[in-house]
């Protein structure tokens, strides 16, 4: 956003953009530019070519920033309003001592701050219609565009509805952003109700690497998942069990190096670089946050 609001650019440069008046009259020269002065002022740059209006890509780039940003907040809210289902749970909003939940069941919190940065995402997206359909104009220069592009700050002002949802103040302190609550029991539980299956992919390939004759994947689908299943085992127990009926697989299985079996039993350590990747995630925010401090010093 900051970068395509530094290249917006606006025009006084006559109806035909050729400074007709201006150099008629003699009230522009190379050193004393009435247009550059007067945008200056209004933190713009003269759009070096125009005609009665603005080319139009330059504030389209800018408000397809800002629908992007709106983009991310609606996925944020997207994913939380699911994460916050009943039969999931692992995500809460912060619920005010003078809320009311659902109108119908009273043991339910609806997720309307999660559904209102969705909602408005969706708003917003329906509104950059308008921009594109101003994209183009009857010999670049039709004033059919004017009036539409007066419902463009509706897009700002969406965009900054969806920041207030999140950093709107709560009355028990901190902004509701912050008052977000992750349910961890709920995530183990959840993790739980698919462990013994997860590890199916490491469980092909490593397979696979260790000589398996056929096709791994399709064995671990068609065979280890049903024994699986009927016997209530994870997928490890279920090849264990296979080895002793089908020949061969027990020294498929002892190729397999110990630290990738211990693997293939601890579901809960199959998260790759998964703390890296969020740790790095934080600093590289955090790095932005700072490198705009700096520039709004500057």
């Amino acid at each position: 956003m900051r970068r395509y609001a530094a290249g917006l650019v606006g025009k006084i440069s006559g109806a035909v953009g050729a400074y007709n008046a201006q150099r008629g009259l003699r009230i522009y020269s190379e050193g004393e530019n009435f247009e550059v002065e007067v945008l200056k002022k209004l933190g713009l740059k003269a759009a070096p070519i125009s005609t009665q209006i603005l080319p139009p890509e330059s504030l389209a780039y800018f408000l397809f920033s800002c629908i992007a940003m709106s983009a991310s907040l609606g996925q944020f809210g997207r994913d939380c309003r699911q994460l916050m289902r009943s039969e999931i749970g692992e995500i809460a909003e912060a619920f005010s001592a003078d809320q009311v939940g659902s109108s119908t069941m009273a043991h339910k919190r609806n997720p309307i701050n999660f559904e209102n940065l969705e909602g408005t995402w969706l708003k917003n997206k329906n509104e950059f219609g308008k921009v594109l359909d101003t994209l183009i104009s009857e010999h670049q220069r039709d004033l059919v565009g004017s009036c539409i592009s007066r419902d463009f700050p509706t897009i700002l002002i969406n965009l900054q509805q969806q920041l207030n949802t999140l950093l709107r103040p709560s009355k028990s302190g901190g902004t509701f952003l912050s008052n977000i609550t992750v349910d961890v029991e709920n995530c183990r539980k959840n993790l739980a109700k698919s462990q013994d299956f997860i590890l199916a992919e490491p469980l092909y390939i490593a397979l696979q690497m260790a000589g398996y004759h056929g096709d791994a994947h399709h064995f671990v689908n068609h065979a280890l998942m049903p024994i699986a299943k009927q016997n209530d085992v994870d997928l490890f127990e279920a090849m264990m069990m296979a080895a002793k009926l089908e020949p061969g697989l027990s020294e498929t299985i002892a190729k397999i190096p110990e630290e990738v079996k211990t693997l293939l039993k601890n579901p809960d350590k199959y998260t790759g670089f998964a703390t890296e990747k969020a740790l790095n995630t934080i600093d590289l925010i955090e790095e932005q946050f700072k490198n705009w401090d700096l520039e709004d010093e500057k």
